[in-house]
């Protein structure tokens, strides 16, 4: 039999079809089929859980659980108040109100000046005096901010980690540092629960080892949240005729509380448990009465509660929608 070009054209057609059919299958139906397999194997063991949850709370009334939960959840907003406190800068961070009607460039100038005025006449007033690094501690001079456009937040920001630095450099004058050498500002980071703000800043400063100890001691009692992640001693007075000091590093770390209403979704980190807002919030917030509790709790599990109500799908649509989800390439 001779073959003839409609032949020759006919079998490259067909083997093109069967190589397409061939890829599809590899390429799109195996892959289906194992996520189909292992959706089987998930579903089957939700259902051994919740069959194992029906025989384990069979006899048992969900009302008598909220009522027993809310007086337990209750208490535990309570104790989320109580505790904030706890997680707190005070007034280190603390700055005046930004003025209405203001220029802000020149209100940020004059304010940024005030901080490193207010510093320098409490550092020249001590006996003796306590040299520390005389800047604006990481803030922008009113000069770099030449051709921007300055709003609130940017005076803002300027201000509180000024307002910071001279907190931190006023903590160590306290102390009796005998010098400061360097006090260095490090980003605000949150926690990965979203629930506080950490404050880390390197302290770098000499002084004498019974007030360095009274120093960390004092840390340690205080009625605030203070971390010292890392510390480094030296003594280079080894000839010292009297008891010589030491020249300190340190990495200072305090942290906020962050309220409910301030805290943000999204932005680079997950979601916590039960929303934005923390696991706590998914049963309510401190403050709320039990019976905004109780409503709250009630919403729980609606969708599975309005998916019962629906009616039943028939096995067409049943199918037509299993083959969609996995077999339909469009």
């Amino acid at each position: 039999m001779k073959l003839t070009r409609e032949h020759i054209l006919l079998i490259v057609v067909l083997l093109v079809i069967v190589g397409i059919v061939g890829a599809v299958y590899k390429l799109y139906y195996v892959k289906r089929m194992d996520e189909f397999t292992k959706n089987l194997d998930t579903l089957k063991q939700m259902e051994s859980t919740l069959n194992d949850l029906e025989e384990t709370f069979e006899n048992t009334k969900p009302q008598v659980l909220i009522d027993a939960h809310l007086d337990r959840v209750e208490s535990l907003s309570l104790d989320v108040v109580k505790r904030a406190r706890f997680f707190s800068t005070g007034d280190m961070l603390k700055i005046e109100p930004i003025p209405e009607g203001k220029m802000l460039r020149f209100y940020y100038k004059d304010e940024l000046t005030k901080i490193i005025q207010e510093l320098r006449q409490e550092a020249y007033g001590r006996s003796p005096f306590c040299p520390y690094p005389d800047g604006t501690f990481g803030a922008p001079y009113p000069e770099d901010l030449a051709g921007m456009t300055v709003t609130k937040k940017i005076v803002r920001k300027g201000l509180r980690r000024a307002t910071f630095g001279r907190s931190m450099t006023r903590m160590l004058m306290k102390a009796k540092a005998k010098r400061i050498d360097s006090v260095v500002i490090w980003p605000a980071r949150n926690s990965p629960d979203n629930l506080l703000v950490y404050r880390t800043v390197g302290l770098g400063f000499l002084m004498d080892l019974k007030d360095l100890v009274k120093f960390l001691d004092d840390l340690r009692l205080d009625n605030r949240y203070h971390s010292v992640d890392a510390l480094s001693i030296q003594n280079p007075y080894l000839r010292y005729p009297s008891q010589p000091p030491v020249e300190v590093r340190i990495l200072l770390t305090l942290a906020d509380y962050i309220k409910p209403e301030n805290r943000k979704a999204g932005g680079g980190r997950a979601t916590p448990a039960g929303g934005p807002q923390g696991p706590m919030m998914a049963f309510g917030r401190p403050g709320m009465s039990p019976d905004e509790i109780r409503a709250s709790l009630s919403g729980l599990g609606g969708g599975r509660n309005r998916r019962r109500n629906e009616p039943e799908p028939t096995k067409w649509q049943r199918f037509a929608r299993w083959f969609k989800k996995y077999f339909w390439p469009f």
